[in-house]
């Protein structure tokens, strides 16, 4: 579906920066499965009967979500609709990409365990230890170990509220796991600054784009540590004097002087490539380490196996004597 509205908003915001009338532009929307054929249609209808493009998403929240209405709309409300849809291109872009390296980084880990799981009870069959219902059952006893937490934490977020008490401990839990915790803190910092510098450039209000990109940074204690800061603006204050602790010194530090210079958009820009680097870092040492710990405890359960036999073989035979 990201993919689909990506391509949505790119063609409309081309479409109206052009000068094609809004009726016209969406009318030109090819309706397809992802985004709902009925929804488009009626997205169609709506616009050409008079309804703002708003207006006509907002009977739709399932295909689009909240933050990428509440733009659409302040790019209606400034006449800037068609750079604000390209904004929205790239930013769909830019989790599109986050998405695609967090994949990409996990499929050799997935790998490994699931070489974990089965390689070993081979050695048990071929040396006649266990039967084959028991190689399976214990390849798939262990794999439990991981798709059920798995199973889980999907289901948490997919049906909890983003900053319910549920998904808080769930997101507490991931930023605790070595090696992944952090380039999931990274993450969500990043797309926090890429999307409170695109809620600025369509003309939102400081107060409503940081707990506009608080809420969509995809960590709920992420959210909880920076949300706050639009209350502090609300009352005249530093947006940093809002933030709460566990977020990075420098971060901190870095959006104070934005406040400080009146640069927040560019400091904003700044910290989200500083902290998207971060993520890739932290992402690749993930891949790096995780499989070859993987490996290792292959190595040694292998190890323990084959001695096992031999010390078994060995005592059978000076028994025989």
């Amino acid at each position: 579906m990201l993919k689909h509205r990506e391509q949505f908003y790119y063609s409309m915001g081309m479409m109206t920066d052009a000068g094609v009338d809004i009726r016209r532009a969406v009318a030109a929307q090819k309706p397809n499965a992802s985004l709902g054929n009925r929804a488009i249609r009626d997205i169609q209808a709506q616009v050409s009967e008079g309804e703002s493009l708003t207006e006509a998403l907002n009977r739709h929240p399932r295909q689009f979500p909240v933050i990428e209405r509440e733009l659409i709309g302040a790019g209606e409300r400034s006449g800037n609709l068609g750079e604000t849809m390209k904004l929205l291109a790239e930013w769909i872009r830019f989790k599109r990409e986050m998405i695609r390296r967090f994949l990409s980084g996990l499929w050799l880990p997935g790998l490994m365990i699931h070489a974990a799981a089965f390689i070993p009870g081979l050695l048990l069959c071929v040396f006649g230890k266990q039967t084959t219902a028991q190689y399976l059952l214990g390849a798939f006893g262990l794999l439990l170990w991981f798709y059920i937490p798995a199973i889980v934490f999907v289901i948490i977020f997919k049906t909890t509220p983003q900053v319910g008490p549920i998904r808080l401990i769930a997101d507490e839990l991931l930023l605790r796991l070595p090696l992944l915790g952090p380039a999931l803190k990274a993450t969500a910092l990043s797309f926090f600054c890429n999307t409170f510098r695109l809620l600025l450039r369509a003309g939102i209000m400081i107060d409503e784009a940081i707990e506009m990109a608080a809420m969509s940074c995809g960590n709920a204690v992420i959210c909880n540590r920076l949300y706050s800061g639009g209350a502090q603006a609300r009352l005249g204050q530093p947006v940093s004097s809002g933030f709460k602790p566990g977020l990075p010194i420098e971060f901190t530090e870095a959006w104070l002087v934005g406040e400080e210079t009146g640069e927040m958009d560019t400091v904003a820009e700044r910290l989200s490539k500083v902290y998207d680097d971060i993520s890739r870092r932290r992402i690749k040492a993930f891949c790096f380490w995780f499989p070859r710990l993987v490996y290792f405890g292959i190595l040694i359960y292998v190890a323990m196996i084959v001695v096992q036999f031999w010390s078994n073989y060995f005592n059978n035979a000076m028994n025989m004597l």
